[in-house]
């Protein structure tokens, strides 16, 4: 069985996500907040300029992906019609 890898192209897709979020800050004229990336079990977080983004692997090449401007609401469990839980075996981050 090959393993699944949040490979750079996922990195930089989410990334893209956020260049959105980056301009409307700067064309606002708010000050960026520190920008993060954290690893965790089971989990990717980013944020960057009030926006955080949750990579969170399902099964083998099936990810969530949550983007909110509230990083309450991008952490928070799946809504309705998300019966799956959860199951980060076989993945594994991979930075590029």
């Amino acid at each position: 069985m090959k393993k699944s890898a949040l490979t750079s192209s996922m990195m930089f897709a989410a990334v893209l996500a956020f260049a959105a979020g980056g301009v409307y800050a700067q064309r606002r004229g708010t000050a960026p907040p520190p920008n993060g990336l954290s690893v965790e079990p089971g989990r990717v977080v980013l944020t960057r300029y009030h926006t955080t983004l949750l990579l969170q692997p399902y099964a083998p090449n099936i990810i969530r992906v949550s983007i909110s401007r509230l990083k309450p609401y991008a952490l928070a469990a799946p809504g309705y019609g998300i019966s799956a839980k959860p199951n980060a075996h076989g993945w594994k981050f991979a930075p590029g």
